[in-house]
């Protein structure tokens, strides 16, 4: 009788650390991580040159918009040109060229990596502009702004 005691208590201690190794099984959780990056609106304004301005004549200055974003499509929304006179100029306005791929009424739009060209700035020299006026090289500014499309 003790032999079989010996053998119960054996096995149900062989059992029992069996019980124990299968509770004390690893577990294991995981996360990770990742990223969303946003584009950029970049809007770049290319003003040409000419000649030929004189008193109460008007010259059509180029204006080119670039879009410098390879992700965002831009629709050019105000254009406000500036010049530096000197009292010769009688205006500066914006003259939108719809060549067909524009599709916001009046303004440009300009897809991703792209430039839209043909609009220009009328520039008009004031009809009683004097001497002082002669020979002058002017400064066309323009401020743009664009949004997305």
């Amino acid at each position: 009788m003790k032999k079989l005691l010996i053998t119960l208590v054996t096995v149900v201690a062989v059992a029992g650390l069996g019980v124990g190794i299968a509770w004390a099984a690893w577990t294991a959780t995981g996360s990770g991580t990742g990223s969303a990056s946003s584009g950029n609106a970049c809007l770049n304004v290319n003003v040409g040159s000419v000649s030929g301005l004189y008193p109460g004549g008007t010259v059509s200055v180029p204006v080119d918009f670039g879009n410098c974003s390879t992700d965002i499509a831009l629709d050019v929304t105000s254009v406000t040109p500036s010049m530096d006179g000197l009292g010769c100029i009688f205006s500066a306005t914006y003259v939108f060229n719809d060549d067909g791929d524009d599709d916001h009424d009046g303004l440009s739009h300009v897809a991703q990596g792209e430039w839209d060209t043909g609009d220009t700035i009328a520039v008009t020299m004031r009809g009683d502009a004097g001497n002082p006026c002669q020979d002058q090289t002017f400064t066309v500014t323009v401020d743009a702004t664009g949004t997305q499309h």
